[in-house]
């Protein structure tokens, strides 16, 4: 039984991703994400679980920054979650009376066309995560306030259910990522996928177009390209890169060794089995 870190409370949905990935594994919240990174680059957690990319609200930047930034860490599985938020507050909360709704921000752009019809009157409020809103709001119980939470959180702290898939769309998937110490034996299974970053050279022209064509000439597709600042260079990008494949095998093996004469820095983050997307409906 391992133990997989995860930021937030238990009832987050990160919780539910660590143990969709183990069963039967030890989960502990942490504050923030840098700190599930910390705790598996210095080895306090054999695992940690962070989401990366919602299908409305869209990439966590603090996470992919984070990938780019701790390069003694791995990622080495993925998984799609479906998402279905809950509008909870204290037993006897009326809808009318709600004046402010709480929750992590990516929960609130998910569930922002249905708020504005369902709660025109309630303003929004960031908090740090899902299920800490949920149980601070179960502690304190402020009038007219109500939280954006998993109904587990609700079972958890004690909270009624106002509404039920309150996210905008019916398909609410997140991605989330396992990682894990460099090194780490990653999930095997096909297709594999794998992330990279990357850093085009500013002196060598079309030096990202370059670069992709190492994957395309080799038929392999690339699913996702997230351009990040790079420190100190303005207008100057690393981007990271997921492309069908394992980084130690062929075809994939030969498209990397092109990258080096193109790029600044080439570093495989992880090769894992890749998570199967939940069908909509």
């Amino acid at each position: 039984m391992s133990q997989i870190v995860y930021q937030g409370e238990p009832g987050a949905y990160s919780e539910a991703a660590a143990l969709g990935f183990e069963a039967d594994a030890r989960t502990s919240g942490l504050p923030t994400f840098r700190r599930v990174f910390e705790a598996v680059a210095s080895g306090e957690a054999a695992r940690g679980v962070v989401p990366v990319e919602n299908s409305i609200g869209g990439s966590v930047a603090d996470v992919l920054d984070l990938l780019i930034a701790f390069e003694g860490v791995a990622v080495v599985g993925e998984r799609w979650e479906r998402i279905e938020h809950a509008l909870l507050a204290p037993e006897g909360t009326l809808l009318e009376e709600i004046r402010e709704v709480r929750s992590h921000p990516q929960a609130l752009r998910q569930c922002a066309a249905s708020l504005r019809a369902m709660l025109p009157q309630a303003g929004l409020a960031e908090t740090a995560d899902t299920a800490g809103a949920a149980r601070r709001l179960a502690k304190e119980r402020p009038a007219g306030v109500a939280a954006i939470a998993s109904r587990r959180a609700a079972e958890l702290y004690g909270l009624a259910v106002l509404a039920e898939n309150v996210e905008s769309e019916a398909v609410n998937v997140t991605r989330f990522l396992l990682i894990a110490p460099g090194g780490a034996e990653p999930a095997r299974g096909e297709p594999m996928k794998t992330t990279l970053v990357l850093a085009p050279r500013a002196e060598v022209p079309n030096a990202l177009f370059r670069s992709l064509t190492a994957f395309v000439g080799r038929r392999l597709a690339v699913h996702r390209l997230e351009p990040r600042p790079r420190p100190g260079r303005p207008g100057s990008y690393r981007y990271l890169v997921d492309t069908e494949g394992d980084a130690g095998a062929e075809p994939l093996k030969d498209a990397l060794a092109d990258l080096p004469a193109l790029n600044d820095e080439v570093r495989v983050v992880g090769s894992y089995a890749a998570g199967p997307i939940p069908a909509a409906g």
